[in-house]
């Protein structure tokens, strides 16, 4: 455009560059943000996390013996919070297991408890690394 136009009527490039320069800024930052997420998630969401699979619940008049298997990297120790409810599924009975250190990645584990009233089921509640 002829710069005696542009200043007659008030049309400069520098507000175009401004504003072209203000996209890119933006551009960058969520770039940047998107990148800091990905490294984030990949930190957080490593191969070496905790997973268990209930495998039974057996019970008597005042106790129950849950059988359930933990998988977790070799030589690492897990802390599994075991639990059992009643027939409208009040917890009736909770402990605290440790798991490992193996060399398997997977262990099978067993804790038998103590209930406040008969059981008629139960499991892992959560399994914590250590």
């Amino acid at each position: 455009m002829d710069p005696i136009i542009a200043d007659r009527y008030g049309l400069r490039a520098e507000p175009r560059t401004e504003g072209r320069r203000r996209r890119v800024v933006i551009a960058a930052a969520v770039a940047i943000v998107v990148a800091v997420g990905l490294v984030a998630w990949a930190a957080f969401s490593r191969e070496d996390s905790v997973s268990w699979l209930d495998r039974g619940v057996s019970t008597t008049a005042d106790t129950a013996t849950v059988t359930f298997q933990v998988s977790l990297p070799r030589g690492a120790q897990a802390t599994c919070t075991v639990r059992v409810v009643n027939e409208v599924r009040l917890e009736v009975g909770r402990t605290d297991v440790v798991v490992g250190p193996s060399d398997e990645t997977v262990i099978r584990g067993q804790v038998t408890m103590r209930t406040s009233e008969p059981a008629v089921d139960g499991g892992v509640r959560d399994c914590v690394r250590r």
